[in-house]
């Protein structure tokens, strides 16, 4: 294929004049050697990047984009006050001379150097980018800019032409120092020295390199280093792929599917090598936008070095990554339902809180084979915000195939995984890779979690993902990623160890296309289950209380709780319609909501209960706390007949001893709506009611009752056992009852 910049139009513009040669006082530029320069500095800059040899990548200050960034290549340093930047190019006419090195302080200040072919800031040959600035042996002569401000600053490193391809050089070759560098700048150097003369590795960053290697059939062998906003270091090796012209960054979603803002997990196909638009609305998360932290999406940063522990603490950067914690609550709850249960094709939604990380990963085994496997389970994936998260699953499988429910509506098993130190590597328009590449975690902050890649090998360091394989849209355009030369396989959303070079790709495969790979650090699993159902019912239970007697008189008023503020008939919604359910027995919810009492008064509290669901609510448990401000009365209904089981109560015999509980269920042979009435001992002995004393933790009795609240003031239970759904007002048998106890108030 030809040349990137013989595809596209350029328009050349006049320097701007701004890019002055006047020195601003808050920056001196000088080609003065400074006095007590007595130690070897080390460079930085294009030294690292042929460092393993190869082809030369020239960096490009160009007029082009592609897929909207502009290939031009914006350094940044941060640099200490009293310390020097020592610059220097392989350009000494740029196409803004004699402004061909621009640095800003800080404060956006802005100076120049104007490179000289007589060596002033002149890098023309290996030996001088490899021995950096003088005093350095067989340095070349920087321009030096003395730093007043503490600080990031930026350099640009002017071409000597804003249009065409450099002439293609090995990394060992004589440098080209003329106009066949085109758009690029083939050598270029920035070395920070302390006030001691000693170079500070580390300092030198970027958004995005663009870089341009003259031709395709060439290698790049350069090491990036990409540091994350969440303190994870990646070495990326490029290991000899053939890109061409290439931009080079990393970021916290790749691409991303621009009509739902949902991180892709694939790799991107356009029409042609502007990669503006890439087919199904699909966009690259730009190194240019600004990072925001409430959405988890970050432009990583590119070192060319380990970065200086001093950069990341000006960059506000952990010096250390965090272990990812996972959530306690991950849970699914049916679209229609209050559980984990959902009808067939309905979908739901999977909710959990997590203190912060980048990204989730939850994975459900669809083909029932207890193994979560990315290839072929659904997957849901995409960042996080710290807090509660919520996510949508649609009921299909990874095909798009409903799933079915399971024989006996047995669960389904999901599984989730929190990621920090996501690192995706956007690589736009490089046409051959060959080799794969090498993407290794410097810095892990523990062991890995015992996950298996797709090969079956523990992930670890240099374990990274990627997803070539075909796609929908969220608008529905189907994206196939087919080409001779693909990657095998073309999913890897498993995990691959890239320690030998992994996602290879040949035959032109990567032209027209943005490829993806990707890396995190995942927490260990948390699980959770799902119910595919074709039929949701649900067992539930209305509670309705009332105060039923005062000092021994009965109150036979029928009230309706109201959701009015002030209201003596005040209940809060939706509470407010539990007495409204068609099914329960005309006349039978008497008593009031409150009353006037006063200390001594003995008060009766009625609960009544309704089996509304529309399926038998099985092993009822019932619990309800006594007020406070009054004392239980454990003797209150000795004169009425203990419950003598097993129906119509549940149970056996009361076996003596004080009664202060009465039980009631409705019966269709009773004379009346109220039903039969039996009391019940305060003691577990083998009836069905039994008073807890205060201070005693209700879960010791039965961990259900953990729901029922703090018993502070004793607690009134009841095992209901199995109630019939209502059908109608008063039918069927049982469905319908109370629980009774009295108090005295203080």
């Amino acid at each position: 294929m030809t040349g990137w910049f013989r595809r596209h139009t350029c328009v050349r513009t006049a320097p701007t004049k701004l890019l002055r040669t006047v020195i601003p006082t808050a920056l001196l530029c000088t080609a003065a050697l400074m006095a007590g320069f007595t130690q070897p500095a080390r460079s930085e800059g294009s030294r690292e990047m042929v460092a393993d040899g190869g082809d030369r990548p020239f960096t490009e200050w160009a007029n082009g984009t592609t897929a909207g960034i502009p290939r031009r290549t914006l350094l940044k340093v941060y640099v200490q006050a009293g310390e020097t930047l020592n610059l220097g190019s392989s350009v000494h006419t740029s196409s803004t001379n004699p402004v061909d090195i621009v640095y800003r302080n800080p404060s956006g200040v802005q100076g120049s150097c104007n490179v000289l072919n007589t060596g002033y800031g002149w890098i023309n040959t290996v030996a001088k980018e490899t021995a950096g600035p003088l005093p350095n042996l067989n340095g070349y002569t920087p321009c030096v800019v003395n730093a007043t401000q503490t600080g990031i600053y930026e350099v640009e490193f002017h071409a000597p032409l804003t249009t065409g391809d450099p002439t293609p050089t090995s990394a060992t070759a004589t440098l080209p120092t003329d106009d066949t560098q085109r758009s690029g700048v083939a050598a270029w150097d920035i070395t920070v020295r302390n006030t001691g003369g000693v170079a500070q590795p580390g300092r030198v960053f970027t958004n995005y390199v663009a870089m341009n290697m003259g031709n395709n059939g060439r290698r790049l062998a350069s090491d990036f280093y990409i540091q994350t906003w969440d303190g994870y270091l990646y070495r990326t090796d490029m290991n000899n792929v053939d890109p061409f012209g290439f931009i080079f960054f990393g970021n916290s979603k790749g691409f991303l599917d621009a009509t739902n803002g949902s991180t892709l997990y694939h790799s991107a196909r356009a029409t042609d090598n502007n990669l503006s638009p890439f087919l199904g609305n699909i966009i690259v998360q730009s190194p240019l936008a600004p990072n925001n932290s409430s959405t988890n999406i970050y432009t990583h940063l590119v070192f060319f070095n380990p970065p200086d522990v001093r950069v990341l603490g000006a960059l506000g950067i952990p010096p250390a990554p965090a272990v990812p914690q996972p959530p306690t609550d991950f849970r699914f709850t049916g679209i229609n339902n209050s559980d984990n249960r959902t009808l067939v094709g309905a979908g739901g939604y999977f909710d959990f809180t997590v203190a912060g990380g980048s990204s989730y990963q939850i994975v459900l085994d669809t083909n029932t084979d207890g193994v979560f496997n990315l290839a072929t389970d659904r997957v849901l994936e995409g960042t996080l915000i710290a807090g509660a998260n919520q996510v949508f699953w649609n009921g299909r499988d990874a095909s798009g195939n409903i799933v079915p429910p399971r024989p006996g509506n047995a669960p389904y098993s999901a599984r989730i995984v929190i990621r920090n130190g996501e690192y995706h590597f956007p690589m736009l328009d490089a046409e051959n890779n060959s080799n794969g590449f090498i993407i290794e975690m410097t810095n892990p902050p523990q062991a890995f979690p015992n996950f298996l890649d797709l090969n079956g090998l523990p992930i670890d360091r240099y374990t990274f993902y990627y997803d070539d394989s075909n796609y929908t849209t969220a608008n529905g355009i189907a994206v196939s990623l087919n080409g001779t030369g693909a990657t095998s396989p073309r999913n890897a959303r498993q995990g691959i160890r890239s320690a030998t070079g992994e996602h290879e790709f040949s035959g032109n495969y990567g032209d027209f296309k943005g490829i993806d790979t990707w890396a995190f650090f995942p927490s260990t699993a948390v699980f959770s289950t799902v119910i595919v159902t074709t039929q949701i019912t649900n067992p539930n239970l209305l509670l309705v209380k009332r105060i039923t007697a005062i000092n021994g008189v009965s109150i036979t008023d029928q009230v309706d709780g109201i959701n009015s503020p002030g209201d003596p008939n005040y209940v809060g919604t939706p509470q407010d319609q539990d007495d409204n359910h068609a099914n329960w027995p005309s006349g039978f919810l008497r008593g009031r909501i409150r009353d006037l009492i006063q200390p001594g008064d003995q008060i009766e509290f009625t609960i009544y209960v309704l089996s509304s669901g529309t399926v038998p609510a099985q092993n009822a448990l019932f619990c309800d706390l006594v007020p406070t401000n009054v004392t239980f009365l454990p003797a209150a209904y000795n004169a009425t007949a203990a419950a003598a089981g097993p129906n119509p109560v549940p149970g056996l015999t009361t076996s003596g001893g004080d009664r202060g509980i009465m039980l009631g269920l409705g019966t269709q042979s009773s004379a009346s709506p109220y039903p039969i009435l039996v009391s019940l001992s305060n003691s577990s002995d083998g009836d069905v009611g039994q008073y807890i004393a205060p201070g005693i933790d209700l879960t010791t009795i039965d961990s259900r009752l953990a729901g029922c609240g703090s018993n502070t003031n004793g607690a009134i239970v009841a095992r209901l056992g199995d109630l019939p759904q209502a059908t109608s007002a008063g039918n069927p048998p049982g469905s319908y009852g109370f629980v009774r106890f009295r108090a005295r108030v203080n």
